[in-house]
């Protein structure tokens, strides 16, 4: 992540590059240094695992200094706030928002834009997890649907609207934070506890973001019907089929309570199943006509071939060319 640092008062006026990525070839965490006229301190990068990253930030600034990013991590971020203060924002969302001690944010942001004041006084203490979202949806599977409704529209319209929740820290959350701080990452095993740390950190604001009282309720038969004339619509409108948010409303329920209903009633959420439909569909079109797999993979919806190839590759084991070949000819 590449930073952009900038004194708010005091002449003359200069912006600093600050970059967490580590020297090339090494297995050191990364580090930026904060300008000595600036004040003291440094943001380090720690590399868990592809998908997920920890950054700790911790400086003393001498005055208010502006902050830009145009790397910001894409995805889910969990940040908690030990000391200091920022006021943030985010191209991904559309009011500022002031982030300070004792609180923790979860946010889900596709921008990479982000800019900020840091302010002067108490240290700055943050610990930041950020993690992809294809490793979010590996991790949380199906309790993915349990989340708020500005989540689920910001995660399934792939658009640049983001969405985030501010909570306070719970004394389970300071007390993984203060052993997340007595860990080494360079040392192997202690790095194997960090990454349960942050999985626990994020299990706990996960908590906070979904109470327990919202489990699912059992679906009413009416429920069920609708449900069922969601998947109807999909199967119909494969080729270009309506998005969560709107797929709902054409049915007359929240996105999730669909996404809930699906899971209950297919064992999939909307669009695992639509892809499951795109793929048996298109399995039958190889079997029972001539058409070639560009014509059967825009037939059934799919804009990328490659993307098409690797699906029906992972749903039935073998590339679309060779089961092809291996049909008769008609």
């Amino acid at each position: 992540m590449n930073l952009w640092l900038k004194k708010q008062s005091g002449l003359p006026e200069k912006t600093y590059p600050i970059s967490t990525a580590p020297p090339q070839g090494s297995t050191q965490p990364g580090l930026g240094r904060l300008p000595g006229d600036m004040g003291q301190g440094t943001i380090k990068k720690i590399e868990i695992k592809p998908g997920l990253n920890l950054f700790l930030t911790d400086y003393r600034l001498f005055a208010p200094v502006s902050m830009e990013s145009d790397t910001w991590p894409v995805g889910f971020n969990f940040i908690y706030f030990l000391s200091g203060k920022i006021s943030y924002s985010n191209h991904s969302f559309e009011n500022k928002m002031d982030l300070q001690k004792g609180l923790n944010r979860i946010a889900f942001q596709p921008s990479p834009l982000g800019q900020g004041i840091m302010h002067p006084g108490e240290p700055l203490k943050v610990v930041t997890i950020t993690m992809t979202h294809s490793f979010f949806s590996n991790l949380y599977g199906q309790n993915l649907n349990l989340l708020p409704r500005s989540f689920n529209e910001a995660v399934y319209r792939n658009g640049v609207k983001g969405a985030y929740a501010i909570n306070g820290n719970t004394p389970a959350i300071q007390m993984a934070l203060y052993r997340l701080g007595k860990l080494s990452p360079t040392n192997r095993n202690q790095l194997l506890i960090m990454e349960g740390l942050l999985l626990e950190l994020i299990g706990l604001q996960m908590e906070q973001l979904i109470p327990k009282n919202r489990a699912s309720r059992e679906l009413s038969a009416q429920e069920k019907e609708k449900i069922l004339e969601a998947g109807l619509i999909l199967a119909k409108e494969m080729e270009k089929p309506p998005h969560l948010v709107e797929l709902a409303r054409r049915v007359g329920l929240s996105g999730n309570r669909l996404s809930q209903g699906f899971q209950e009633i297919y064992g999939h959420t909307p669009f695992a199943y639509l892809r499951e439909m795109r793929l048996n569909r298109a399995r039958r079109l190889f079997l029972e006509t001539g058409m070639n797999v560009t014509e059967v993979a825009f037939s059934v919806g799919y804009n990328s071939l490659s993307h098409f190839s690797k699906s029906f590759s992972r749903q039935f084991g073998i590339h679309p060319c060779l089961f092809k070949k291996n049909q008769p000819v008609r």
